[in-house]
């Protein structure tokens, strides 16, 4: 029976020794009983340490009559996560300690527990000075533990130097001399080199030394690996999957983006390329080999497995060698090399595809083919790799039917954006390819003076095996004379759908092959200029002679005139059928229709325009500038009452005010168009009497928003837009009344107006587009009314008032047109009157009626080159009121107002408003 044990926990401990400090036998925690040892940490930066350096060191003694599992399941010793962190520091190492030099976590004494996750990172430089073989490792144990996950990092900028041979291991272990044998399993511990051993160094990615027979039977290293990669330089290196003598698989050599020399590579299961990098010079001899052996390594027995090549690899399909493994030194089977199995399930023909994207942008595929012959006419074997066919696509579809998209395309979709910026040398271009079934919904976007592979071709789709349909190739002011485009390529089962879209002007190409149809979207008209030159129009398809032609659209409307020509297509024998050019009349931009007539010469095809007309879908940005003004002069109407319900207190002192007005109405223009709005004034003032009368003031703030909506269509398409309205402006006004029960007031406003607009309008290729316009407004009014007693206890108070409003021009640009708004002038009279009864009570009521002339208010407006009709807002609406205020001076200085008015005539809808006012 096990002796009774006290069970303890080390851990979170933090030893940090820094500033040249020198230090004897470092431990982060330490445990003399059976424990758990975890989370503990050592950092050394730029120290000398005098003998062993470990994180978490145990040391469990054992009684010989005891069992092995002698603790609970709640209790196992455990040493986890602890960590050595060296930098630019000296080891000396004076002494030959059991275990290792430089330790993440170890144990001695006990067997079966586990050790794991301990790590020893190295940065910087790291000097050891040892009389005896210094020992790094990520995990340790001399009584047959279990290590697993443990781990060494040396950091790209670490340079190791020793005095003697230096011995590395992600984990270690010597099987127990204890009565069960333990061997123990060495599971998953790893050492990443991503810097510099420059000394001479035995590199394990696990060890293990059974010290007897059953130990030997039960100990297990397996799934342990080397990985190495980034500034790595490790020539003096021998690297073992496992130590020899111990029962060893599925450990690893990974090589990650890397290419160098070592000692000697043996005892590897396997041996991993990944992101397999070259350039252009790596193919020529030893010394240019991706991985090489300056003495004799066995890999009879292992895998060479290649996954995937960088991102930054863009190789030539041509008749070069890229050489990989250079067998000078190594031995190995010719049936052992392969491509990944993940690889060669999902791409067919041998290509291994990275699935990620060029720094350029683009998917990146390589058809390639692994050789293992003599690669340099030396007389061994080489492992080799030949580009058959190099491709750069926005949209791939694997083998499996999986699509992958470019993701550097702006709306995720996978187009394919090549200009003067992207260099590759892909010899097959395709907006779309398929490994397996059909090449589809693929984009290539081509502008300015793109340069491709001498022997590249660009295809709008390309299928290994199925169809190739809607597929797009769009050529925006592209410059590729020595370049052929493709619709798609040849021995597909079908082909439809698939498009050449020109944009622009002065695009150039070789050839066009195989189109269904070539659409002119968006040209920039050039009088006597030419939009796409075909230099060599004899292709390896039929070049244009079944292509539909289709004209939709140009730019810069204010260019073009009635009789004037442009050539479409510039080139010869072009085998254009004007039975396939299809014209029903042009727009350019969104102000601008026409009609035009295609023929075809003998530079090309060439398009002459006959007629042209202002779009009748901006008719509708003018009526929206016309209502805008009249929204503005709803802010009269509100001054105007205000000011009245200031004047109605007849309290003497100064007075602050506030008032609120919503609206809804329409306006009689070329389209009703309704605006929902709000209004709102806020302001200080008086009554004070005089000589004349009793004067009322005030000066105020000014404030509206409006919403609406718009419906227009174009090109047989109806769609709905949304505006918006805002004026902020202030003023003052004034009102004088007279004992005779005559009065007369003013008022004068400026502000700024803003008006904006979404899918306002829209171009040839049913782009929708929208506008902002800013302009100031100026504001008066001026009016005259009597007030009459009537039956006691009523008032009536008839008046007459006129209003004028003026909002300035304004102009921005629409797809290129030019929109100019001119100032809009309104002047509108109104005559009412307006009865109030029970003036004596805390409420009262109040009934009006008035007609309103509009005498202009007229908005002009000019798109392009083209003068619109006028909008006017000319008319006369009747007006209807009702409403309720509210006074009692002797309880409260509050009084309030509020009212409902109808609109029907020129202006139709109702607005309430309600008024409060204080007076002090």
């Amino acid at each position: 029976m096990a002796d009774s044990k006290s069970y303890f926990l080390v851990f979170n401990n933090r030893i940090e020794i820094t500033n040249n400090s020198t230090v004897s036998n470092v431990t982060g925690g330490l445990a003399p009983t059976h424990s758990g040892i975890t989370n503990n940490q050592i950092t050394i930066k730029g120290s000398t340490i005098n003998g062993q350096i470990v994180g978490g060191f145990a040391n469990y003694t054992q009684n010989s009559g005891d069992s092995t599992i002698w603790f609970s399941s709640n209790d196992k010793p455990i040493i986890e996560k602890n960590t050595v962190n060296i930098s630019n520091s000296t080891i000396n190492i004076n002494s030959n300690v059991s275990g290792g030099d430089i330790i993440g976590g170890f144990s001695q004494g006990s067997e079966n527990i586990d050790i794991k996750e301990n790590i020893v990172t190295l940065s910087g430089n790291i000097k050891i000075n040892a009389k005896y073989t210094p020992d790094i490792y990520g995990g340790s144990s001399i009584t047959g533990c279990n290590l697993k996950d443990n781990g060494i990092i040396i950091n790209s900028d670490a340079k190791i130097t020793s005095t003697t041979l230096l011995n590395i291991a992600g984990g270690n272990n010597t099987s127990g001399t204890q009565k069960n044998n333990l061997g123990g399993i060495v599971e998953n511990n790893y050492v990443k080199i991503k810097g510099i051993v420059e000394s001479n160094a035995n590199i394990y990615a696990g060890f293990s030394t059974p010290t007897t027979k059953a130990a030997s039977n039960n100990s297990i290293v397996t799934k342990n690996y080397i990985e190495i990669s980034d500034n790595a330089s490790i020539t003096n290196a021998n690297l073992y999957g496992s130590n020899n003598g111990s029962n060893g698989t599925n450990n690893n050599l990974i090589i990650n983006q890397w290419g160098g020399k070592v000692k000697s590579a043996n005892n590897f299961n396997n041996l991993i390329f990944n992101n397999l990098s070259f350039s252009d010079d790596l193919y020529n001899g030893i010394d240019n080999a991706v991985f090489s052996t300056t003495s004799r390594s066995d890999l009879d027995d292992t895998k060479i497995i290649i996954t995937s090549l960088s991102d930054d690899t863009d190789l030539i399909a041509d008749n070069k060698r890229y050489l990989i493994v250079d067998g000078k030194n190594i031995n190995f089977k010719e049936d052992n090399v392969s491509l990944s199995e993940a690889v060669s399930n999902k791409l067919e023909k041998d290509m291994i595809n990275d699935d990620r994207n060029l720094t350029s942008n683009g998917i990146r595929i390589h058809n390639i083919k692994i050789y293992t012959n003599d690669a340099n006419s030396d007389s061994h074997k080489d492992i080799s790799m030949g580009v058959n066919k190099s491709i750069l696509t926005g949209k791939y579809t694997d083998v499996d039917g999986t699509a992958h998209y470019n993701s550097k395309s702006t709306d995720k979709s996978g187009k394919l954006y090549l200009d003067a910026t992207v260099s590759t040398n892909a010899s097959v271009i395709a907006g779309s390819y398929a490994s397996s079934g059909d090449a589809t919904g693929g984009t290539i976007i081509i502008s300015g003076n793109y340069t491709a592979a001498a022997d590249a071709k660009i295809y709008a789709g390309y299928s290994e095996n199925g169809a190739v349909n809607n597929n797009a190739i769009l050529l925006n002011g592209a410059s590729i004379g020595n370049i052929n485009l493709y619709a798609y390529n040849s021995n597909v089962s079908s082909h439809a759908g698939n498009s050449a879209v020109i944009t622009g002007k002065n695009n150039f190409v070789n050839s066009l092959n195989g189109f269904d149809a070539l659409n002119f979207n968006d040209i920039e008209w050039e009088n006597t200029g030419s939009v796409l030159t075909i230099n060599n129009s004899d292709g390896q398809q039929e070049s244009l002679a079944k292509t539909t032609v289709n004209l939709n659209s140009f730019s810069n409307a204010s260019a073009i005139k009635a009789n004037d020509s442009m050539l479409l297509i510039k080139g010869e024998n072009l085998d254009v059928d004007l039975n396939n050019v299809h014209d029903s009349g042009f727009s350019a931009g969104v102000a601008t229709i026409g009609k035009g007539q295609a023929e075809v010469v003998n530079e090309g095809l060439r398009y002459t325009v006959k007629e042209i007309a202002a779009n009748p879908q901006v008719n509708l940005i003018a009526e929206n500038r016309a209502v805008a003004a009249a929204f503005v002069n709803q802010g009269s109407d509100l001054i105007a009452d205000g000011l009245a319900s200031l004047a109605e207190q007849y309290d003497y002192g100064f007075k602050t005010f506030a008032a609120v007005y919503g609206n809804r109405s329409s306006y009689d223009v070329s389209d009703d168009l309704k605006i929902n709005g709000w209004s709102d004034i806020v302001g200080f003032g008086g009554t004070h009497k005089t000589s004349s009368g009793d004067f009322d003031w005030g000066v105020f703030y000014e404030n509206g928003t409006g919403n609406y909506r718009t419906y227009n269509n174009f090109n047989s398409e109806f769609f709905r837009g949304d505006g918006n309205l805002l004026y902020n402006g202030g003023g003052v006004a004034a009102r004088l009344r007279r004992s005779d029960g005559f009065y007369y007031e003013g008022s004068l406003r400026v502000g700024a107006l803003k008006s904006e607009m979404s899918n306002a309008v829209k171009d040839g290729a049913g782009n929708s587009y929208g506008y902002e316009s800013d302009s100031t407004y100026y504001g008066a009014h001026v009016g005259v009314g009597k007030l009459f007693a009537v039956g006691g206890d009523k008032e009536l108070d008839v008046y007459g008032k006129y209003f004028h409003t003026y909002v300035d021009g304004d102009s921005f640009n629409i797809d290129g047109d030019k929109i100019t708004f001119d100032s809009v002038k309104s002047d509108r009279v109104r005559i009412g009157a307006q009865l109030t009864t029970n003036k004596s009570n805390k409420w009262s009521a109040v009934y009006g009626l008035a007609y309103e002339y509009e005498f202009s208010g007229d908005s002009d407006m000019r798109a392009a080159q083209f003068d619109l009709p006028t909008q006017s807002l000319e008319g006369g609406t009747v007006i209807g009121k009702i409403g309720l205020k509210f006074k009692d001076a002797a309880i409260s200085p509050w009084s309030l107002d509020l009212n409902l008015t109808g609109y029907q005539g020129q202006r139709d809808g109702f607005s309430g408003m309600v008024q409060a006012t204080y007076n002090f």
